[in-house]
């Protein structure tokens, strides 16, 4: 499969021939869009990554002048997708789709209350200018979300595939929920609305301890990501409250990738896959791994995502030949053998076979829909369960202890269940 298609195999839920494999660090030094283009190419194109993901190394721009109090945020500027910074994004985008015409691209986007906080130098200064002139901080963040989701629409048209829709607050308890709800996520939910024309649209929640990611559930993205293995928060838990979206995670950015130790990530990677089951799942670090790694463990790493799918196929494969066997031994009778009921006084005449280990027979086949239903309907009411039972096979509905017993009366296919079994009734079934 090539990566768009795994890609959107995954979202859908579909099997995939291997977990897509995302990982990135920042390109510090490219400063124009012709060398981040080039930097983005050259590092996911020689990984064989799936995802490429254009790094935010061309920030949004700061206002002139900075925010020195609470009433610059008032002069926050408009900016244009078609001039200055947020066109230069733009331009990125559409030179590494211009290179890689093939490839699933996602332009990093922080969010509106993450670029806050940066324009004006840390959290505390934020809240001291919310504090002293709350309307013109809200205006500033209006602003801000406009901008960034005109960037969004615009790297979209350019070539992109979708946002990583990098969020702040949620975590290390910088705000409570209701700050953040004000701050946070009214002016997400702004910005991502121009980011609606993806298809491959990621919500990182950003933190490293004591995530609230449930402030965070309901975006409209396709893809939720977080710090799964340094915040605790495990990807089955989250995917159980996120029906039909697909997470983002599994190994640890900061752990044995950086390390080199290739046992220890493979472990990380099949606990993933085991959480959800191979389903609705891309292999990723929790965030951007340390630029100074060594490219040598990025690339063994990719290298374990082939040698884990192909341990899957081949635990697929003796899985289906011994179902072939075990289907051939029963003469072509049910896959999984079921115990039945013991015998009636007149005998067994259905051709089952008797099991070595615990002398119990066993049904050549199943039941018709028709005799389920009605065994169902008289198993179902409490007053007629015995006496059905007991006029069908006397002594049995003692015996009853298990579904797999319940079940074993359909494969006797008794029809109506108030007669003895009579020789002959499975045979001419079978």
């Amino acid at each position: 499969m090539q990566a768009r298609e795994r890609l959107q195999a995954v979202l859908r839920g579909d099997p995939v021939d291997r977990p897509p494999l995302a990982l990135w660090h920042h390109f510090r030094s490219s400063q124009t869009p012709a060398e981040l283009a080039s930097a983005t190419v050259d590092f996911f194109g020689r990984l064989d990554l799936d995802i490429f993901k254009v790094m935010p190394d061309l920030p949004y721009p700061e206002p002139e002048g900075g925010l020195p109090d609470a009433a610059a945020w008032r002069e926050m500027p408009l900016l244009s997708d078609d001039s200055g910074r947020l066109a230069q994004i733009a331009e990125t985008v559409a030179l590494v789709r211009q290179a890689r015409p093939e490839a699933a691209i996602v332009q990093t986007v922080f969010s509106p209350l993450y670029t806050a906080m940066r324009l004006a130098g840390g959290r505390d200064r934020l809240l001291g200018h919310l504090e002293e002139d709350p309307r013109a901080v809200h205006q500033g963040l209006a602003v801000i979300a406009d901008n960034l989701a005109r960037l969004g629409a615009a790297c979209i048209r350019r070539g992109a595939d979708g946002i990583y829709f990098a969020t702040a607050g949620q975590a290390e308890e910088l705000f409570d929920e209701r700050t953040y709800a004000s701050l946070g996520r009214t002016y997400d939910l702004q910005a991502l609305a121009g980011c609606y024309a993806g298809w491959l649209n990621v919500v990182h929640m950003h933190g490293v301890s004591q995530l609230n990611w449930l402030w965070a559930a309901d975006y409209p993205a396709q893809v939720f990501s977080w710090s799964d293995r340094q915040t605790g928060v495990r990807l089955a838990q989250v995917a159980a409250r996120l029906t039909g979206k697909t997470v983002m995670g599994g190994i640890d950015e900061f752990g044995a990738i950086v390390r080199g130790d290739m046992d220890a990530v493979a472990a990380e990677m099949r606990d993933a896959v085991g959480q959800m089951g191979g389903r609705h799942l891309i292999l990723a670090s929790g965030c951007s791994v340390p630029d100074e790694i060594a490219e040598a463990h990025l690339a063994a790493t990719r290298r374990l995502v082939d040698d884990l799918a192909a341990q899957r196929t081949q635990r697929r494969a003796l899985r289906r030949s011994a179902g072939a066997l075990r289907h051939r031994a029963t003469g072509g009778g049910a896959v999984r053998p079921v115990r039945c009921i013991p015998a009636p006084r007149g005998g067994w005449s259905n051709g089952g076979r008797r099991s070595a280990r615990s002398g119990a027979r066993y049904a050549a086949r199943p039941a018709q829909s028709g005799t389920t239903r009605r065994l169902a309907k008289q198993l179902a009411a409490p007053g007629r369960r015995r006496h059905a039972i007991g006029q069908a096979h006397p002594g049995a509905a003692q015996r009853l202890v298990n579904p797999w017993l319940r079940r074993a009366l359909v494969l006797t296919r008794l029809g109506p269940v108030r007669r003895p079994c009579r020789r002959g009734d499975i045979a001419r079934a079978a």
